[in-house]
């Protein structure tokens, strides 16, 4: 049957023209607009011509990225695991934030710079459950990650440690757009001591590369 008999029947709406914009579907009882996706919208004849409008396929648009699932999965976890609230909200604060990124900076996993923390705030008995460890590790990956910094070695052996027999190394993105303030906030953060040795030690650097 041709579309324009279709468009006569009574009850049947005419198809939307080819160049109309999909609308949302909206639910009977709440009125709520709902995001349909894109497959929903784009019928397959005419999928590649949306695509061809786009710098990235449908696949890429629809998804979400490894930092956001990555929030998304320690979010949940925060509500499940033993204590994960109070490390939740702890780790984020800014002065953890700075000292983790001190600690990637410096080459140490960072990991190891919250252990003592995490058996302070929940016990050393709950700090030692496999699945708290992982969670703190996930939320260490979280923290570093929304500072500009990426895994560089997923698995180093930390000495000592009370808490983690292993942690990840990170380094700053190459993409990251907040080297500067990251520096300022690591620089910030040196003690008294630790300024006079960086002070002396680049003086020595700059010196021997003229």
């Amino acid at each position: 049957m041709r579309p324009e008999a279709v468009a006569g029947c009574r009850g049947v709406p005419p198809p939307p023209p080819f160049n109309a914009e999909p609308r949302p579907t909206v639910t009977e009882h709440s009125g709520a607009a709902e995001a349909p996706s894109i497959d929903t919208l784009l019928p397959a004849r005419i999928r590649s011509c949306y695509l061809s409008s786009h710098d990235k396929p449908v696949e890429q648009l629809v998804s979400t990225s490894d930092m956001q699932r990555a929030l998304h999965k320690a979010r949940l976890m925060s509500g499940s695991v033993p204590g994960g609230d109070l490390i939740w909200n702890d780790i984020r604060t800014r002065s953890w934030r700075d000292e983790l990124a001190r600690t990637a900076l410096l080459g140490r996993p960072p990991a190891g710079a919250y252990s003592g923390r995490a058996i302070e705030l929940v016990g050393r008995e709950t700090a030692q459950k496999a699945v708290f460890r992982q969670f703190v590790g996930l939320c260490v990956r979280v923290v570093l990650e929304e500072e500009g910094f990426e895994v560089s070695r997923p698995r180093v052996r930390l000495r000592e440690d009370p808490l983690f027999v292993t942690g990840a190394l990170y380094r700053r993105r190459t993409d990251a757009k907040e080297t500067v303030d990251l520096l300022e906030r690591f620089l910030d953060s040196l003690t008294a001591d630790e300024a006079k040795r960086a002070s002396a030690y680049l003086r020595k650097k700059l010196h021997t590369s003229v």
